[in-house]
């Protein structure tokens, strides 16, 4: 910190001013701001004296400092104040400088990771959205505009605003944002699928996982939600599905008929035998003799 009178002589001085103006001790008293600096540094110095010594409220700015022997820029946060007597009038300056240059430091690469978050986030091809601590939607990344733009038919802005009619899929997005109430509730990743439906009646399966963020309290404040479109995935699954079916139908009945064929009398035969014998009970087998029976099917495999 430093004092100046009302003709810009130093008054008083700390320490740390010398220091940071590279002087002997008290060596600046009695001498003005142009003895320790000059150019836009100086400029901006004389330019703040004169709005503080007219200004009832402090004058704040940020001042940058040229790069030193260490190729170090420094940046300081600069206060200044005039100085008044009993009657009010203006007796002198004082003048406070911090410097910030770690902060700004900090801020920098709070910034650059932020960016690098984002750039990320947006070319993910899955899609991320976070949720805030009332289960509302804050941010959506590309993929998740996209699927509800372009597949859906929603606005995603008007969507986060809770202005979005969502038809179709209203109790869909009401029973995951339930969900996601419940991820801030216990602070437990939870893992939940939802089926969406498109204008065209097509349906769009996402796998959702869902993970709360805390506060350095352990409270959660926030929800992020990672989504992978499954829907090719379902597809293959029901379609696989199907193909069982249809082979075991084709391996336990007769082709022309549709009755249990004789993999399925031997199977089934097998099984009512064990569970006879294991309960030390008796069986009986019915067979019926149907005349002329293979030349009707032969007739009938013929067509």
């Amino acid at each position: 910190f430093w004092v100046k009178n009302t003709e810009g002589r130093y008054l008083l001085c700390n320490e740390e001013f010398d220091r940071f103006n590279r002087i002997a001790r008290n060596s600046a008293l009695g001498g003005k701001a142009s003895d320790l600096s000059e150019g836009e540094i100086y400029e901006i110095h004389r330019k703040t004296d004169e709005q503080a010594l007219t200004s009832t409220e402090p004058v704040r700015f940020q001042l940058e400092i040229p790069q030193d022997e260490n190729n170090e820029t420094r940046f300081y946060e600069v206060q200044k104040i005039a100085i008044r007597d009993s009657a009010g009038e203006v007796s002198g300056l004082l003048g406070l400088a911090r410097n910030i240059t770690n902060q700004r430091k900090l801020e920098n690469e709070l910034r650059t990771r932020e960016r690098e978050y984002r750039l990320l986030a947006e070319h993910l091809p899955d899609c991320l959205i976070r949720y805030d601590a009332s289960a509302k939607p804050v941010y959506m990344n590309a993929a998740v505009r996209h699927t509800l733009k372009e597949r859906l038919g929603l606005d995603p802005v008007a969507l986060m605003e809770d202005r979005q009619k969502l038809h179709a899929n209203k109790a869909v997005f009401a029973d995951l944002r339930n969900v996601v109430s419940e991820v801030l509730e216990y602070g437990k990743p939870q893992q939940t699928e939802i089926t969406l439906k498109a204008p065209n009646g097509d349906e769009i399966v996402f796998e959702l996982r869902l993970f709360p963020e805390f506060d350095d309290n352990g409270q959660t404040t926030s929800v992020v939600g990672v989504g992978r479109d499954i829907t090719e995935t379902k597809i293959a699954e029901r379609q696989l599905k199907l193909n069982e079916q249809e082979l075991r139908r084709l391996a336990y009945t007769d082709h022309l008929t549709g009755l249990a064929n004789r993999t399925t009398f031997t199977t089934t035969l097998t099984e009512q035998l064990e569970s006879t014998i294991a309960k030390g009970k008796k069986i009986a087998l019915l067979t019926l003799d149907i005349d002329r029976l293979k030349t009707i099917n032969d007739t009938y495999y013929q067509e």
